[in-house]
């Protein structure tokens, strides 16, 4: 359900969605807010690829290309249900669904575009919303 005046920390639905040829991999940056990406995990799963790059400063980024949106929403709702010790707010309707949490330190926002899962994590709010405005896609 989408909860009136509850909007996402970044206007990410402004953002056309990736092609669907596209793969997740380069929609990765090397860098992001000045941090340099240190590790890139590919990971294939039954109906979906996922591409994780870690950076410099505990930043954190996931991008799934899931065959189908209802996939990609199952996703999402399996993200959030494993954030459930911290503080959280959702929302869910057609062209919107995401979450956002704070937990142990970390701020996460998840957001899904049709079949695409995005995932982005910081120390704090400030730069993980920096991080998700400097994606490309």
């Amino acid at each position: 359900m989408l909860l009136s005046g509850v909007k996402p920390p970044v206007d990410v639905y402004a953002k056309a969605m990736p092609p669907s040829d596209t793969d997740p991999e380069s929609l990765l940056p090397t860098s992001v807010a000045g941090f340099d990406c240190t590790n890139v995990e590919t990971n294939l799963y039954t109906g979906a690829v996922s591409v994780v790059g870690t950076y410099e400063g505990n930043v954190r980024i996931e991008i799934t290309k899931a065959n189908y949106a209802s996939d990609a929403s199952d996703y999402v709702d399996f993200l959030y249900e494993g954030h459930s010790d911290g503080k959280r707010s959702y929302v869910t309707a057609s062209d919107e669904h995401w979450f956002v949490c704070e937990q142990s330190g970390i701020c996460t926002f998840v957001w899904r575009k049709g079949f695409w899962v995005f995932w982005v994590s910081a120390p704090t709010e400030t730069l993980r919303d920096e991080v998700v405005e400097g994606l490309n896609y």
